[in-house]
């Protein structure tokens, strides 16, 4: 009986020592900042993405895509950033526009793979642009609208920038649709 607290203290010793190890590593880990995501929940779970244009989070620690996905940040992959693709492309999964893929020529590029949204309510996934022979490079102030309160009417929007002919455009509110030529 002599020798039950010994072991008994042996093991509490042993389990306190490896917590220690275990804290220590989860330490060194999260010191690590990256912008890629590992989705554990939400429309994007079980995907990865790197998010560039959101702030960097802690190795180990939770983040989101801006929207309804969660999940654990992860290193970043060796890809450097001159290396990685970009678009004006989005393929949406969250939002009216949900199953959609829409070409947006007048915003900035993301990288992709990266987080997009159409600046209203649907979001998604930046996916390869279209081949150049898709969409013409002419411009055009008017639009076809195929949703919202617009639908079916063809209207010329002169106060917004030219969209390039056959790419998505909008309202700016509750109506998008495909740029067309301008009248005559």
């Amino acid at each position: 009986m002599s020798y039950r607290p010994v072991a008994i203290l042996s093991s509490a010793l042993m389990r306190n020592l490896a917590l220690c190890l275990l804290l220590s590593s989860l330490t060194f880990a999260t010191e690590q900042a990256s912008h890629t995501c590992k989705f554990t929940r939400g429309p994007l779970q079980g995907q990865t993405h790197t998010l560039p244009n959101r702030s960097a989070t802690a190795v180990g620690s939770t983040c989101y895509d801006g929207l309804t996905s969660s999940g654990i940040a992860v290193p970043d992959p060796d890809i450097p950033e001159t290396a990685q693709p970009m678009s004006h492309t989005c393929k949406f999964h969250v939002g009216p526009l949900q199953g959609q893929t829409h070409t947006f020529p007048n915003r900035s590029a993301v990288r992709v793979g990266s987080s997009c949204s159409d600046g209203l309510t649907s979001s998604g996934v930046a996916v390869a642009d279209p081949d150049g022979d898709t969409y013409s490079g002419r411009t055009s102030h008017s639009c076809r609208f195929t949703r919202g309160p617009l639908r079916g009417h063809t209207q010329m929007l002169p106060h917004q920038s030219p969209t390039k002919i056959g790419s998505t455009c909008s309202d700016g509110l509750t109506s998008s649709g495909i740029a067309v030529p301008d009248p005559s």
